[in-house]
Order: C-alpha cells, then structure tokens, then sequence
C-alpha cells in the first residue's frame, strides 16, 4: 500500500484552534472522499491539534517549532491556506523549509497553495508549486496529479 504524508499550513495566531481546523477538516474529508476506492494510505499533520494558541502545551516555542518542521520533512504534500498568510511567521519557516528541502535533494515536497495570493509576499508565491482558487480545485488536483 502507499501511503502519502499531507501536512497542512495556514495563520493560526489571530483565529481560534476551531477555525483553523475547519479548512483542514475539509481538505482532509473532501481529498479521502475522492480516494475512497484506491489503495494509498494518506496520513494528515494538522498542527492546531498538536499545538495551538488556545491550550498551550508546548512548554517552549521550540518544542512546536521542532515538532513541526520535523512532520513538514516527512511529508510528501504540503497544503497551504493563502488566506493571512502575511500574519504567519511559522507558514513562512515553513514554506522556508519545504523550499530547502526541495532545493537540496531531500525529500520533495509538493506546495500546494489555495485561496487568494494577491496580497502575498513574491517570496511566498515562488515557494509554491501551484497554487488554486479554492479548497475543492486544489484537492482535485492533489488527487489527480500528485496521488497515483
């Protein structure tokens, strides 16, 4: 069986752990709805539910940082909400990360991008390896492309 690795990035710092789940949830019930009939194994890290702004279990920022980047190189796809993406420090070490990665020979990872790029960094945007208008174009085309 194959298995693919997704992890999900997005502004977490000025939204409740609820709305920065939401998206993830749907990307994550709208992409194994499309799979339901294959044979890969897709396995989601979804930062908010390991550490968040609301409970606080980390005991120092580099525990989240650490634990974080750790499941961003061990993963084959990268989803990445655009929305705020400006007020997140943490999606962009992120994106520095699987931009690295990519660049070196490690482990590719796929950056996947949705929403409205306008207001944008260009560093961000030449990060991404496509980006879509919305949850439902990018997860057609993570099935379609990327998981076969």
């Amino acid at each position: 069986m194959k298995r693919i690795n997704i992890y999900t990035a997005g502004n977490m710092k000025s939204i409740s752990k609820s709305e920065a789940m939401n998206w993830r949830l749907d990307v994550q019930y709208k992409l194994l709805k499309l799979l339901t009939d294959s044979d890969i194994d897709v396995r989601f890290y979804h930062p908010p539910l390991f550490y968040n702004y609301e409970d606080q279990n980390h005991r120092t920022e580099r525990e989240v940082k650490e634990w974080e980047i750790n499941h961003l190189k061990d993963s084959n796809i990268m989803i990445v909400n655009l929305e705020n993406v400006n007020e997140s420090v943490g999606t962009h070490y992120e994106l520095a990360t699987a931009d690295a990665s990519n660049q070196s020979g490690g482990n590719y990872i796929y950056v996947i991008g949705f929403g409205n790029p306008d207001q944008v960094h260009p560093w961000i945007l030449e990060s991404l390896f496509r980006i879509e208008p919305n949850i439902e174009s990018a997860v057609r085309y993570i099935a379609d492309y990327l998981i076969y």
